[in-house]
């Protein structure tokens, strides 16, 4: 996906916080205690290790569990959030992302407060348990 064909309702504006601490989840990861493992050729994301459920406690965000597979945010599939490319190829390149202050919904999920969480997403498709559930979270989609 390039910038052209880039969804913009898949994105939002996102805090100084928020960019920082997702830049870190993208760049360096947390270790083997939080790991993001893609599923099935990106058609999910897997979120695997304690260190989530710690942050999770931690932000207060009592909507994703360490296991769940997100599969969409507001209908945005994961493969819309990592295939952007500026090149049009399959590298992902957050840099432009970050220069305009945006964050895609898929990363306001995994490290917003949960207030930014529910002003910004609507809700969420997960495989938990081996099982789809579509987690409702705030009012109205953006």
């Amino acid at each position: 996906m390039n910038t052209r064909s880039l969804k913009t309702e898949c994105f939002v504006h996102a805090t100084e916080a928020e960019l920082s601490m997702w830049s870190s989840i993208l760049t360096l990861g947390f270790g083997p205690s939080m790991e993001l493992v893609p599923m099935k050729n990106w058609d999910r994301i897997l979120l695997w290790g304690k260190g989530w459920e710690k942050l999770f406690e931690y932000q207060g965000n009592e909507i994703l569990q360490e296991g769940d597979a997100i599969r969409r945010v507001d209908g945005c599939s994961v493969r819309e959030f990592v295939q952007f490319s500026p090149a049009g190829d399959s590298t992902v390149q957050w840099a432009p992302l970050f220069e305009q202050e945006k964050i895609s919904k898929l990363g306001l999920l995994l490290v917003g407060s949960p207030e930014r969480i529910r002003s910004h997403i609507s809700e969420v498709e997960v495989i938990r348990e081996e099982k789809v559930f579509v987690l409702q979270i705030g009012p109205a989609k953006h």
